[in-house]
């Protein structure tokens, strides 16, 4: 795999405090999201409740019922 083709995946400091009180299967899903975009990109069809929200922001449910919610600019 070629490293430069990469889409670089940060999290804003609010989101990198918090991270930490999500339970464990929020969190993975969340790894899992990052990773997946760092490979393909931001724009993901595969994830259920993964939208775009506007010019570059795309917003995501982590899981079902009380939604934990991923939002991204690209």
């Amino acid at each position: 795999m070629i490293r430069d083709r990469l889409w670089q995946v940060r999290l804003s400091k609010k989101a990198d405090k918090g991270i930490g009180r999500l339970p464990k299967t929020v969190r993975l899903a969340m790894a899992a999201l990052m990773h997946e975009i760092e490979i393909n990109g931001p724009v993901r069809g595969n994830w259920p409740n993964y939208g775009k929200l506007g010019v570059r922001r795309h917003h995501c449910h982590l899981k079902k019922g009380k939604p934990c919610c991923c939002v991204g600019r690209v």
